[in-house]
């Protein structure tokens, strides 16, 4: 009693750690990574969507996986959600090594493949089904060894691998593993079993992969989006093998034996967690998906901490600059990785994790009909191809547009979803969104043409501040002065209460370029200050003679210093 007490004891602290640790860790240090692996899927309550999940492999993990996805929209829901996965997974593994001959050391050593899978959910592609695919393929094998008659067992062995196949797809795997140590454990010299299993595990995928379409690779891996994925599997199956392999290590329990399973783990876990932690990414996806849920001033706390040097980082970053009125004057102060921190290029070799966000910033101008292209894109190219975010994004345009028929499609879409279905409500009670109005100037031009398409935005809406505004940083950027001079003249000069900063700086580069006349420098608003300083930094540029250095520690955020140091990038 006493033993069973302490093992008891024990099991509980170690649960008690696991779930405390991955709720903490997922709270607090990569919410946002759990934030975004909902925007990139969509769980939709409806007949015809649960049978598409028949047209893969692995339909009950995944079916599963995208049922528990939608529960990371909430604030701190995903923390809970990984967490308990963690803990399910703990207890079946726990029951699995004790199918080997495991002894009191079993909750730590079942700690292990955890510690592979945390490491593997911190990344964006890491899903929900493979965590459940790896639970489904340890009950199979739970099942499988509780049956003692041999013929009956070797029935259930061959059944299984394809119906776990159908049901947890590449889970398949751990289980065929699990059973081939197992036939060799439980009946030594009797490996033809396990062989069979091993061999009907690897034809299968091959066998019926053109049924579901997928090429031989996609076959052996489905649900995960890689071949890494399968190391928690791996690392299972693993402990397995070793705790058949080493029988005497099985039952005896020391301080030694704790205390090297502790630190063994302990620097296993830290080892991992430096690893995992991709606060660059997180951050990324924090403005990103503080920008989606409307929050303004979290996303200004976020840009004032500093920002990677990442083009969506900059992208949201000269966003919430342009809703505060502020993309004039700080344009210089942020990581500006030219004309792709504006607008983020749709071409062959932008990855899907750009395309995924270029549609915000058209929104938000009010160019809608790039909008809707940009988010047809980002849905297309998506892991899951099934957007909750594209989706909203795509009712927001045509409701914009007018076009209620296409609006309503979307809309009734999110009408059978748990979470969104009151946003759903809400947009048709407001037809008229915040936005811009559409263009109302027809035009033909390459979708690539951005300074075209900000043109016909302020033609159509001379109040589009936003769009102006990005026209003028989108020639600055690309360091064409004589474009953006043209621009600010046509469009800004006789509106301006005063210069933003930015501009001000622009100007008198090219002023100074072309030599102006006294009367044409007075026609601009210039600050004093602005000009004393352009004189200091020209006397300065010249005696440093090319060098960076001087010029940065005097003038850091001036564009200036971007005129004449930055290098542009050659598409």
């Amino acid at each position: 009693m006493r033993t069973d007490a302490k093992d008891m004891t024990f099991s509980l602290a170690v649960a008690a750690f696991l779930v405390a640790a991955s709720f903490l860790f997922f709270l607090l240090v990569h919410p946002y990574h759990l934030f975004f692996k909902e925007q990139i899927r969509l769980f939709i309550y409806t007949f015809e969507y649960t049978l598409s999940y028949l047209d893969k492999p692995g339909a009950l993990s995944c079916f599963t996986g995208d049922f528990l996805t939608q529960f990371l929209y909430l604030r701190g829901g995903g923390a809970v959600v990984v967490s308990l996965l963690f803990l399910v997974e703990w207890i079946v593994a726990t029951r699995v090594l004790r199918r080997f001959g495991c002894g009191m050391m079993t909750p730590l050593q079942a700690l292990i493949p955890i510690i592979a899978e945390w490491f593997f959910f911190s990344r964006i592609s890491y899903t929900p089904a493979t965590s459940v695919s790896l639970i489904l393929a340890s009950l199979c094998f739970l099942a499988y060894s509780a049956t003692g008659r041999k013929p009956v067992l070797m029935i259930a062995g061959v059944l299984f691998v394809p119906l776990l196949y159908c049901l947890a797809g590449a889970g398949m795997f751990l289980l065929a593993l699990l059973v081939f140590f197992y036939e060799i454990y439980k009946r030594r010299g009797m490996l033809w079993p396990g062989f069979l299993i091993i061999l009907i595990a690897g034809a299968y995928p091959l066998l019926v992969r053109h049924a579901y379409l997928l090429t031989a690779g996609q076959a052996y891996l489905y649900p995960s989006a890689g071949w890494q994925y399968a190391v928690p599997g791996m690392v299972m199956a693993g402990l397995a093998g070793v705790s058949m392999c080493f029988p005497k290590l099985k039952h005896r329990v020391t301080l030694r034996t704790f205390t090297f399973h502790l630190l063994a783990l302990s620097v296993v876990f830290i080892v991992s967690l430096v690893y995992t932690v991709d606060r660059e990414t997180e951050h990324i996806l924090a403005l990103a998906s503080e920008s989606y849920f409307g929050d303004r001033d979290r996303v200004h706390r976020l840009t004032e901490k500093g920002i990677p040097p990442h083009p969506v980082a900059a992208y949201y970053t000269n966003i919430a600059m342009s809703q505060r009125g502020e993309l004039g004057d700080r344009l210089m102060e942020y990581y500006q990785p030219g004309a792709s921190g504006l607008f983020l290029p749709v071409n062959p070799n932008t990855t899907w994790f750009n395309i995924f966000f270029s549609s915000d910033v058209h929104y938000y101008l009010g160019d809608m009909n790039m909008a809707q292209h940009s988010a047809m894109l980002g849905m297309i190219f998506s892991p899951a191809h099934r957007s909750s975010r594209m989706v909203k994004r795509l009712a927001e345009v045509n409701l914009a547009l007018g076009d209620s028929t296409a609006a309503e499609k979307y809309l009734r879409m999110l009408d059978a979803t748990l979470f969104h279905r009151k946003w759903a409500a809400r947009m048709r009670e407001t037809t008229t969104g915040k936005r811009p109005q559409p263009v109302t100037i027809d035009t033909i031009r390459r979708a690539e043409d951005y300074p075209a398409a900000l043109k016909v935005l302020v033609k159509s809406d001379s109040d589009n501040r936003a769009a102006l505004d990005y026209l003028l940083c989108y020639h600055l950027l690309n360091k064409d002065i004589p474009s953006f001079r043209s621009a600010f003249d046509t469009y800004y000069k006789e509106k301006a209460a005063y210069i933003p900063r930015v501009y001000g700086e622009a100007l008198l580069v090219s002023l100074a370029a072309g030599k102006a006349s006294e009367k044409e420098f007075k026609s601009y608003k210039f600050d004093t200050r602005l000009v004393k300083e352009f004189g200091e930094y020209t006397a300065l540029y010249e005696k440093a003679d090319g060098m960076l250095d001087p010029v940065r520690e005097r003038f850091p955020s001036t564009y200036w210093l971007y005129y004449h140091f930055a290098r542009m990038k050659e598409e």
